[in-house]
C-alpha cells in the first residue's frame, strides 16, 4: 500500500452575522454549522488515501440597522417601499444592503393632529361674514379649511342665521304742525320692539317712547328720524321723514 497524502484547500468566507439563538446565516459545511468568525479545519477522509484538508476562514458581515421618526398629520400616510403606514407606531421594513446582508430600516410614526371647530354666528340682512378670502351672507352651513400651528389641517364648520330686519315706519297724527303746537308720532313699525327718535335730526332732541309727543317751537323743515330696533336679534331698520312746522 501506498503511504497516504493530504490536500490542503482554503476557503476565505464572509456570511451575514447570524441572529442570537438561531442558525440562520451560519456558515454551514459537511453538517458543521459555525457561528463566530474565526479559522476551521475540516478533514475529509478518503478510502484511497488522499485525505483533504479544507481550512475555512469565517468572517461576518454586519446587519445594518437604521431609524428615523416621522410625523405626519392625521389622515395622511407614509410610505416606504411598497408600504404605506397610517397609523402611529414603530414599523420595521428589511432590505438588502450593499455587501448582500440585511439593512433593517425602523420608522416611528407620529400623528400630528388636525383641527376640527364648530360656530355658530347670526348677522342681519344686509350684512357679510369674511372667512379667509371668503364672504358669507346667506344662511347655511358653510366649510372652510386653514392651516394650523401643526402645519395640518385646521377645518371650521360655521352655521351661519341671516336674521330678518324689522321695517320702520311712521305717521304724523296731525296733517298740519304749527309752532307750539304738541302733535304725536304714531309708530308703525314690524319686527321691531326698541325705538330711537330724532325730532330735529342731526340734533340731540331725541327720545325711545313708542309714540311720543313733541312739539316745536321754532317754524322751518324739521327732519325726524326713527330707528326701529329687535332686541333678541339685534337687527335694526332706518327712516327719515321732514315736516313743515309754520307759524
Amino acid at each position: 500500500n501506498s503511504p497516504s497524502a493530504r490536500y490542503r484547500v482554503t476557503l476565505a468566507v464572509a456570511v451575514a452575522a447570524p441572529a442570537a439563538g438561531s442558525i440562520q446565516n451560519a456558515f454551514e459545511h459537511k453538517g458543521h454549522h459555525y457561528k463566530i468568525a474565526g479559522r476551521f479545519n475540516d478533514t475529509i477522509f478518503s478510502n484511497y488515501g488522499l485525505d483533504t484538508i479544507i481550512t475555512t476562514h469565517l468572517s461576518f458581515n454586519k446587519i445594518s440597522t437604521h431609524s428615523q421618526i416621522i410625523s405626519i398629520c392625521e389622515g395622511d400616510f407614509f410610505r416606504v417601499a411598497k408600504h404605506l403606514y397610517y397609523q402611529a407606531g414603530i414599523y420595521k421594513d428589511t432590505f438588502k444592503n450593499a455587501i448582500g446582508c440585511d439593512s433593517i430600516l425602523s420608522t416611528e410614526l407620529k400623528h400630528r393632529p388636525v383641527s376640527r371647530i364648530t360656530q355658530a354666528a347670526a348677522i342681519c340682512e344686509g350684512d357679510q361674514i369674511k372667512i379667509g378670502r371668503k364672504t358669507y351672507a346667506t344662511t347655511g352651513i358653510y366649510h372652510d379649511t386653514f392651516t394650523n400651528i401643526f402645519g395640518c389641517d385646521s377645518i371650521l364648520t360655521i352655521d351661519i342665521l341671516v336674521n330678518k330686519n324689522p321695517s320702520a315706519a311712521f305717521e304724523f297724527s296731525a296733517p298740519f304742525i304749527e309752532t307750539g303746537d304738541t302733535f304725536r308720532l304714531l309708530n308703525a313699525s314690524i319686527g321691531a320692539n326698541q325705538f330711537k327718535w330724532w325730532f330735529d335730526f342731526p340734533s340731540t332732541d331725541s327720545s325711545t317712547e313708542v309714540f311720543p309727543f313733541y312739539h316745536y317751537t321754532k317754524k322751518g323743515r324739521k327732519a325726524i328720524r326713527l330707528i326701529a330696533i329687535n332686541y333678541q336679534t339685534q337687527c335694526k331698520d332706518t327712516i327719515m321723514k321732514t315736516i313743515l312746522v309754520n307759524d
